[in-house]
């Protein structure tokens, strides 16, 4: 059995786009990809819906296509506007979509743990200097470095005695 030709369809959602009449959300009601995303094949490729919606409608984007209401498998061009890739991260960042921190999956570091590295850490010193410190909390020297120079972790606790003020 043949799968049916989706161009009349694509064609139908594109037309009734170009006259949408609605505030709403029109959400994409076909494949979407693990970040909820609408996906349609184009030929050999596989586009993002909304980025494909506004190519359709009003040419091939030379920026981000960015999503006013933050609903990811929207197309309703109303929705839609263009931005750079650093507004898109801001964007992406300013509605807390952002993972970072002790929230990233991968993250190793607590702020009490940057707090005992600043106070354990010593200039020069093979016991309690950046390579020591990066093989006891199984991190990279550069890491250890950054913690120790606030490059990283600006804003943790700066030490013990500080962190003991704000706890009493």
């Amino acid at each position: 059995m043949s799968k049916p030709d989706r161009k009349p369809l694509w064609d139908a959602l594109v037309e009734a786009m170009r006259n949408v009449n609605t505030d709403g959300c029109v959400v994409w009601p076909f494949a979407t990809d693990r970040d909820g995303y609408g996906r349609i094949r184009v030929g050999r490729y596989t586009n993002l819906a909304h980025r494909q919606m506004w190519t359709e409608l009003f040419g091939e984007p030379d920026l981000c296509v960015l999503h006013r209401c933050d609903n990811r498998p929207c197309v309703n061009p109303r929705h839609l506007f263009l931005g750079t890739n650093q507004e898109n991260t801001a964007d992406r960042v300013a509605k807390k979509r952002s993972v970072h921190g002790t929230s990233h999956p991968q993250c190793k570091i607590t702020p009490e743990i940057v707090a005992q590295i600043r106070e354990e850490y010593v200039f020069g010193s093979r016991t309690y200097g950046t390579f020591a410190l990066a093989r006891k909390y199984n991190l990279h020297q550069t890491t250890v470095w950054d913690i120790v120079n606030r490059v990283i972790w600006k804003d943790a606790l700066h030490d013990s005695a500080l962190s003991a003020e704000v706890s009493i």
